[in-house]
C-alpha cells in the first residue's frame, strides 16, 4: 500500500479525540511503505512501526499489532482505506468505556465514477443471536473497523490464524455472540 499508506495512518493521527497510541502492521511489505513508515515513526511518538521478518497474512498481522497494543479499547484500518475526522471520538462515546460494547460507523465508498455512503444502522441496537444472523447473512452492509475492547477480542479468540481471507468475518461472526452492539 505504498501509494496510500501514508495518507492512512494521517486519517488516523488527524482524529478531532486522538488514539493514545497507533501501531502500524508491515507485513513484510516489498513496496516501498517500510520506508514511508519508518519516516512517520520518527515524527510521530504516538505510531509505533511493527516490521515482520516475514509476510504472515492478515490475520496474523492485524493480532499481533493488537497483542502490541496498551490500550483498552482498539480499531483497525487497512492501508488503503481512511478514517473520517470523528471516527474516534463518535465511537468512543457510543461506548462510554463499557468493554462490552462494540461500536462501529456508516462506511463512505470513493470510487472515481460515484461516492456513496454503505449504512450499517441494520445492526444498531443488535445483540447475539440477531447480531450474528445479520453477519452471517451478509445482506446489510457488514461493519468494518469497529471500535472494540481488547477483552472482548481475547474472549470472542481473536483473529484464527489459519484464515487468509474472510478472516474478519469469521472474527466478527464470534465476536457477535460474546458483546453487545
Amino acid at each position: 500500500n505504498a501509494a496510500t499508506i501514508t495518507d492512512a495512518v494521517l486519517s488516523c493521527l488527524n482524529q478531532t479525540l486522538p488514539f493514545d497510541e497507533i501501531v502500524v502492521v508491515n507485513d513484510k511489505s516489498t513496496d516501498g511503505s517500510r520506508v514511508l513508515l519508518a519516516e512517520l515513526g520518527e515524527r510521530y511518538s504516538c505510531l509505533s512501526i511493527l516490521d515482520l521478518s516475514s509476510n504472515l497474512g492478515p490475520s496474523a498481522g492485524r493480532d499481533l499489532g493488537i497483542r502490541k497494543l496498551t490500550t483498552d479499547f482498539f480499531t483497525q484500518l487497512d492501508g488503503d482505506d481512511l478514517f473520517w475526522p470523528t471516527k474516534n471520538a463518535q465511537e468512543a462515546a457510543a461506548i462510554a468505556g463499557d468493554e462490552s460494547v462494540v461500536a462501529f460507523s456508516d462506511i463512505l465508498l470513493v470510487r472515481p465514477e460515484k461516492s456513496f455512503t454503505q449504512t450499517t444502522s441494520a445492526y444498531d441496537g443488535k445483540i447475539g443471536t440477531q447480531a450474528y444472523q445479520l453477519l452471517l447473512a451478509r445482506t446489510p452492509q457488514i461493519p468494518r473497523d469497529m471500535t472494540v475492547s481488547r477483552q472482548a477480542y481475547f474472549k470472542a479468540g481473536g483473529y484464527d490464524m489459519m484464515w487468509h481471507l474472510y478472516e474478519d468475518w469469521d472474527f466478527k461472526l464470534r465476536l457477535a455472540v460474546e458483546t453487545k452492539a
